[in-house]
């Protein structure tokens, strides 16, 4: 019988964690060349680290919603969500009736029909 120890677990989720962090490190930078090229890989990687803490406070942990929540960050910055600017996401962010997907989703459709669009309009 194949028994799994805990140690054993945490050992697999810290190295999938950094294998999550190495990924969104290319894909950040890849997908966001002007955002990211004024950051060190220390100041990215440490962006990512705290963003995965700040969406697991707010009940975001599908990778992809973690994904899409580090991207907003890059895009709007270390106060997503709290500044003047995106104080429009707060209120998806801290509703718990919504689960991280419908969060990052209700985000994303704001951010594209009101934001982006609404710009296009003036």
């Amino acid at each position: 019988m194949l028994v799994i120890r805990k140690e054993q677990t945490l050992v697999f989720s810290q190295y999938m964690l950094n294998q999550f962090q190495k990924k969104m490190q290319l894909h950040l930078i890849k997908r966001y060349p002007e955002q990211t090229k004024q950051m060190t890989e220390n100041q990215l990687k440490k962006l990512i680290v705290d963003g995965i803490e700040i969406a697991e406070g707010y009940k975001i942990t599908d990778e992809n919603d973690v994904k899409r929540f580090l991207e907003y960050l890059v895009v709007y910055g270390r106060n997503f969500g709290t500044s003047s600017e995106t104080k429009w996401a707060y209120q998806f962010l801290i509703n718990n009736v919504l689960n991280g997907t419908k969060k990052m989703n209700a985000i994303d459709d704001y951010d594209l029909f009101v934001i982006t669009l609404g710009k296009s309009d003036e």
